[in-house]
């Protein structure tokens, strides 16, 4: 089937990891990344978004068999101005679905939310209807409310949606310059100073890597599967777990600074839900993940 495949922020993190899945598994579908930067990848078209908050959908006249949207400040770091973040995480989004609305015969909606919607206090594993809490950020209020819209769209007007809340991603393709995320920032640590220095080694949390992520999201294109999911690995994974892979892989030390860190300190989640959904599971293990992400790290500094 030559679908035809709208991802808003295509030449993000978590974008680019679903674009190339997508060409992996749809080799005749159409993809149009909507986005500011254009890939140079055959078989993607740019349509050009220099700025989420002022986007005219008006603009499009394309048809679209499915969306996946993904554009988004990912970051309580990038989301410090609220009114510029409520624009780009909620109220580009409202524009999105009502675009999706008028798709003529729109089979798919995608909407990549967040763990971080969770409270704190829940007891793990975390399953979908655990209590949500949107005040601890910006960003956990923005893209909160932004699901709360998309669960309404499908509720109320039938959008054919699935919600993916998504845990702690890492992988090819994230941002690793002066970046606020765990993974890419200590790698950069480790290849910089030869020595990774954390806040707190003890918090536990839940990490997926990218391409299993992608996968699963790329699947969901083509299961019945609406509402929403955790998107996760189902594991509980230390921050020493993650340093001690990345210094062992790139001969270095680490040490704890023993301060206090905010967010859950020992959650996973359940995915019991999107597994029987999907008949998908996440297969890489943490040391081989973190490897491929040094990897691709080092090949792109290379580049620089």
């Amino acid at each position: 089937m030559n679908e035809t495949i709208l991802i808003t922020g295509g030449s993000g993190f978590v974008g680019q990891n679903i674009i190339h899945t997508l060409l992996k598994q749809k080799p005749t579908a159409k993809i149009y990344n909507l986005s500011r930067t254009p890939l140079q990848i055959a078989r993607v078209s740019h349509i050009p978004c220099e700025d989420a908050a002022t986007f005219d959908f008006s603009s499009l006249d394309q048809e679209f068999d499915c969306i996946i949207h993904s554009l988004a400040l990912s970051n309580e770091a990038f989301c410090k101005d609220f009114p510029y973040a409520e624009k780009v995480n909620i109220d580009f989004t409202k524009k999105l679905l009502a675009f999706a609305g008028q798709q003529k015969d729109l089979k798919k909606f995608i909407y990549i939310s967040s763990i971080i919607l969770y409270a704190n206090d829940n007891p793990s594993p975390i399953v979908e209807d655990s209590k949500l809490y949107l005040h601890y950020s910006n960003y956990g209020f923005t893209k909160g409310i932004a699901e709360y819209y998309v669960n309404h769209f499908r509720e109320k007007f039938g959008l054919p949606a699935t919600i993916f809340r998504l845990s702690n991603i890492y992988g090819p393709y994230q941002d690793f310059k002066d970046s606020p995320f765990l993974v890419p920032s200590k790698i950069m640590q480790a290849i910089n100073k030869k020595k990774i220095e954390v806040f707190n080694l003890a918090p536990r949390r839940d990490w997926i890597y990218a391409e299993d992520a992608a996968l699963a999201i790329v699947r969901a294109l083509d299961v019945p599967c609406e509402g929403i999911y955790n998107l996760a690995s189902g594991k509980a994974v230390s921050v020493e777990d993650i340093v001690k892979e990345i210094a062992n892989e790139l001969g270095a030390s680490y040490t704890s600074l023993n301060k206090p860190t905010s967010g859950p300190q020992d959650m996973y989640c359940d995915i019991s839900k999107i597994t029987e959904t999907l008949s998908w599971q996440p297969t890489t293990e943490l040391g081989d993940g973190v490897a491929k992400t040094i990897a691709y790290i080092k090949d792109n500094l290379l580049k620089q």
